[in-house]
């Protein structure tokens, strides 16, 4: 059997299909981990350090959790909108 055909057998492209669908599916979770974690501990120093390598986290915070949002939210907010 040459690696083309072993690369192209039905075994091997569920293997890897699957492989696939794992690794986006693990990110997509700590994403959310990430979102959730600035959320529920905006004033944590690992919190602040996950907002400004991606500020964009910070929005999907305020998309998410808009009306829940409070005053010790403001702070994480401001530093990320001045930066």
């Amino acid at each position: 059997m040459t690696i083309i055909s072993y690369l192209l057998s039905p075994n091997f492209l569920m293997i890897y299909g699957a492989l696939i669908v794992t690794v986006v599916s693990l990110y997509q979770y700590y994403e959310r981990f990430k979102v959730h974690f600035i959320f529920r501990q905006p004033n944590h120093v690992l919190a602040i350090q996950y907002a400004m390598a991606d500020p964009k986290l910070v929005n999907k915070m305020i998309t998410r959790y808009g009306k829940k949002l409070s005053e010790r939210h403001n702070t994480i907010i401001s530093q990320i909108n001045f930066h």
